[in-house]
Formats: structure tokens, C-alpha cells, sequence
């Protein structure tokens, strides 16, 4: 037996093309850290839209995953119920912080 490794394709970000690295985020295998990882390279470029998609999406997947509810709560663009979702969420994945409102 072997270890598998897997790395998102970087090249799907320098594409400058969103719609190929959700693509490429969505692809076998599934994992939290590229929906995370995507979802945050969106927000910092203004697609918050998208972003809100993957990080909703990295929730499902893993409902344990606190950078995916911070994600959503740190979205403009997700409603005061999805907030308040996620804000509980974290507090419940991490009950002794403080900083979670």
C-alpha cells in the first residue's frame, strides 16, 4: 500500500479564470481545506458570492470545520440568519473564545 497525496492545481488560480478553480475545487477528492482555501482567495479578490458558495459548501462537507463557519460569518454577502448560523457554530466548536460574537 501507498500513501495518496493530492494538492490543488495552483495553476487553476493563476488562470485568473474563477470558474476553473471551482472546478478544480470540486473535484475528487473533496476536501475542506480546498473549498476553505478557494473560498478565501475569493473574498480577497471581491467575489464574495462565489466565496459564500464554496465556504456553505465546506460547511456541509465537514460540520466541524470552524474555518468554514468563519468563513460564511465573514461573508458580506451571507443573510443575518446564515451569520448567526455560523457565529453559533463556532461557538460550539470553540466554546472558550472569547472573540466570537
Amino acid at each position: 500500500t501507498g500513501v495518496q497525496t493530492c494538492a490543488l492545481p495552483i495553476y487553476s488560480f493563476s488562470s485568473g479564470n474563477p470558474t476553473k478553480v471551482e472546478r478544480e475545487v470540486q473535484s475528487w477528492p473533496q476536501v475542506n481545506y480546498y473549498y476553505n482555501y478557494a473560498a478565501q482567495a475569493f473574498m480577497q479578490n471581491k467575489l464574495e458570492p462565489r466565496a459564500l458558495l464554496l465556504a456553505q459548501f465546506s460547511a456541509k462537507l465537514n460540520p466541524r470545520d470552524f474555518n468554514a463557519w468563519k468563513l460564511i460569518y465573514d461573508n458580506t454577502q451571507a443573510s443575518p440568519s446564515e451569520r448567526d448560523s455560523a457565529a453559533k457554530n463556532m461557538r460550539a466548536l470553540d466554546p472558550f473564545n472569547k472573540t466570537i460574537k
